[in-house]
């Protein structure tokens, strides 16, 4: 952990630190207790979020860590989440792994029948 802090320390313009940050901290926060991870989880929101301010390209990462996140704290942090995918697929439609949580996520809320009509 202490090596992707030093990353960003050291490049704090660099998206994909404080993205690569933000995915380790939510494996941190995956092992802790519940009452132990909620500075982790803040933490986290804020790698995921300075990383799609400094390039929405990184949304993929930033979106699976936060839909992480919301099997460890709350169910409304999905939306969260959901803002960070169409974000990221306002800035690149093409990209083919941002379409594919895309896809994920509907047909996880069972809103892939009526996206695709």
């Amino acid at each position: 952990m202490r090596a992707f802090e030093q990353v960003v320390a050291r490049a704090p313009r660099f998206a994909q630190g404080h993205a690569v940050l933000a995915i380790n901290l939510a494996s941190l926060a995956e092992s802790m207790r519940s009452d132990a991870r909620k500075e982790v989880l803040a933490r986290l929101r804020s790698e995921a979020s300075e990383a799609m301010r400094l390039d929405p390209a990184t949304s993929g990462a930033a979106y699976d860590t936060l839909y992480k996140t919301s099997r460890l704290e709350s169910p409304g942090d999905i939306v969260k989440a959901e803002d960070f995918l169409l974000a990221g697929l306002r800035a690149d439609p093409d990209d083919g792994f941002l379409n594919m949580r895309e896809c994920q996520l509907l047909s996880g809320v069972g809103g892939l029948a009526e996206a695709l009509h």
